[in-house]
């Protein structure tokens, strides 16, 4: 599944203006302790997150996810937008828990 397709399903909103992505989801990471995203979050993963700063642009990157997903309403700071804008790192938001959001998510993909 792609994460425009991703987007589609759950109804997601997006942090800023996205095109179409093709990035492939290949499953999902959920956790806010960065260290433990960048040990256990696979290539291709969702992250689903509250951390709204720019180290999560930093540490989607170094991962290679395909996106991040803000959960409990938690909006990305300007300049965490600014940042996945430049560097191609879809955020999308979710007003749901990272539980139900991960829940929506396993039905999907």
């Amino acid at each position: 599944m792609t994460v425009t397709a991703l987007i589609e399903k759950l109804s997601l909103k997006t942090a800023y203006p996205l095109e179409p992505s093709e990035k492939q989801v290949t499953g999902c990471y959920a956790g806010d302790l960065l260290s433990n995203v960048i040990k256990k979050a696979k290539r291709g993963n969702v992250w689903l997150t509250v951390i709204n700063n720019p180290n999560t642009v930093a540490v989607a990157m170094l991962r290679g996810l395909s996106c991040v997903i803000m959960c409990d309403g938690s909006k990305p700071t300007e300049q965490a937008i600014k940042d996945a804008a430049q560097k191609g790192i879809p955020i999308l938001l979710s007003g749901k828990s990272v539980y139900e959001t991960a829940v929506d998510i396993s039905r999907v993909i």
